[in-house]
């Protein structure tokens, strides 16, 4: 199995696209990469490839959303940042703000919300991250943290 990296060059999923040359995307689309996902097949060789990439960019931001894959952004965007820029852009205070995540790439936004509900079937880091925890993504867990933290219902 090959290892896969898709690169976001827009907003939308559908701008994404698989490349098979990581080095011809950093030479032809420089300022238009907005991140980068790499798939790989196994976690070990992700966390082979995590280890020089931390080791060779400290402060790149690296996460991951899937089991094998590698999400890069650049240095202090996640989703913690996005989360309380667009909170100061509404006039919210950080207790304001309500996260609700399931695996790493959500980390900093429980962290970083004045209420941190981990789904259900989030992985061990945001469960112990969370200030509460919800039902998982099959029995409408989002859903409910709204109704319950957010409508008081």
């Amino acid at each position: 199995a090959a290892v896969l990296t898709v690169v976001t060059v827009g907003f939308m999923p559908s701008e994404s696209i698989e490349v098979p040359d990581l080095r011809f995307v950093l030479q032809e689309k420089v300022g238009q990469v907005e991140k980068f996902s790499v798939m790989y097949p196994k976690v070990e060789l992700r966390d082979e490839a995590w280890r020089a990439v931390l080791a060779a960019c400290p402060d790149v931001e690296a996460t991951t959303s899937l089991g094998s894959n590698i999400e890069l952004n650049a240095p202090g965007v996640t989703k913690g940042s996005g989360l309380l820029a667009l909170a100061e852009k509404l006039g919210l205070r950080r207790d304001q703000v309500m996260a609700v995540g399931d695996s790493g790439n959500g980390l900093s936004m429980i962290e970083d919300a004045g209420l941190g509900v981990a789904m259900g079937n989030a992985t061990p880091e945001i469960l112990a991250a969370a200030d509460a925890v919800t039902a998982d993504n099959n029995h409408d867990g989002v859903a409910l943290a709204i109704e319950k933290y957010a409508l008081h219902r």
